[in-house]
């Protein structure tokens, strides 16, 4: 059933803090056009066919980006590992089909159509910030490169604290960064065991972004939007929906 939460906590919110891929950056859907761009390119090399390599990728990028956001593994291995899964080992190869898919990929990037109405309406109000498992300098080249990089005033990186999400020290860091107490600050994100769940264990508010009706386990704690233009009226005391 669907609870009305009256959010007036959120009232005293100074800082908003956003995930990036999937909440500001619709990261699957460049990703999945760099993985037809690479598989076309490599298809005499690739011995799988195009969906088991898109499975494969994924797996595998899935599994050694969480190493290399905790800082286990440096860029150049978890790119190694990931392509891997098609190349065999073979270094070379391996650097080839990696930059071919980051090309790809790159050049894809967009923020999603909610991002800059949402984050427009809130600047002038909050301190804004990302809180994103990649590192710095890609964090600010995507927020560069979609166009929304200037309603921000810091970036957080998992990747160069060597603590990724959901663990809380992360969390915990961005708002030390920010200069505010835990209980200033919202975390806005589409992934409800690491951003929502990380968030609240550091006493952080959070928000649970739900696109394309995708579902989590939404607890009462947690209010949920189908769409990032839901967020200033919330942060401004109104009411949303979540799931008991």
């Amino acid at each position: 059933m669907q609870l009305y939460i009256p959010l007036s906590a959120v009232e005293v919110s100074k800082a908003v803090f956003f995930d990036l891929d999937g909440t500001l950056i619709d990261h699957s859907s460049a990703a999945r056009f760099a993985r037809k761009v690479t598989f076309a390119k490599f298809a005499e090399e690739i011995e799988v066919s195009q969906n088991e390599f898109a499975q494969l990728w994924q797996a595998r990028n899935s599994l050694y980006y969480n190493r290399y956001a905790n800082g286990d593994i440096e860029m150049d291995e978890y790119r190694r590992m990931v392509a891997s899964a098609v190349a065999d080992n073979n270094s070379a190869l391996c650097r080839e089909v990696y930059h071919a898919y980051y090309d790809a990929y790159r050049s894809s990037w967009v923020a999603f159509p909610d991002a800059k109405p949402c984050l427009h309406e809130l600047h002038n109000s909050y301190y804004l910030g990302v809180l994103s498992n990649g590192d710095e300098q890609h964090v600010w080249e995507k927020l560069e490169r979609t166009g929304i990089a200037s309603y921000f005033t810091c970036a957080v990186s998992s990747r160069d604290m060597k603590c990724a999400k959901p663990r809380r020290g992360i969390f915990s860091i961005a708002c030390k960064a920010a200069g505010f107490e835990p209980s200033e600050c919202v975390y806005v994100g589409d992934n409800y065991h690491d951003d929502c769940l990380g968030a609240f264990s550091a006493g952080m508010k959070s928000i649970l972004l739900k696109r394309n009706d995708r579902p989590e386990p939404i607890g009462k704690i947690t209010p949920s939007v189908s769409s990032l233009t839901e967020i200033p009226p919330i942060l401004k005391g109104m009411q949303c929906t979540t799931s008991v």
